[in-house]
C-alpha cells in the first residue's frame, strides 16, 4: 500500500545518517513513486531511536 502515501516528514537524530537513510528510502519505494518528504534534525522521545517518520496517506474507496 505504499502507493497511497502522499507525504512524509522524517526526523533524524544525526544528519550523518542521512546517506544511509536515503539508500533505504530509495530501495523501499519503486523508482518514480516516492512521495514528497521533508527531513529535519530532532531529539526523539526515545533516545535509542535514530529516525522517526510521520506519514500522510490517501484514504477512501478510490485508493483501496
Amino acid at each position: 500500500m505504499r502507493n497511497v502515501i502522499q507525504s512524509v516528514i522524517v526526523y533524524l537524530t544525526d544528519f550523518n545518517n542521512f546517506y544511509v537513510f536515503n539508500e533505504v528510502w530509495n530501495s523501499w519505494f519503486p523508482e518514480g513513486c516516492a512521495p514528497s518528504r521533508a527531513c529535519a534534525k530532532a531529539e526523539l522521545s526515545n533516545p535509542e531511536l535514530l529516525v522517526e517518520k510521520s506519514f500522510m496517506a490517501a484514504a477512501g474507496e478510490k485508493f483501496q
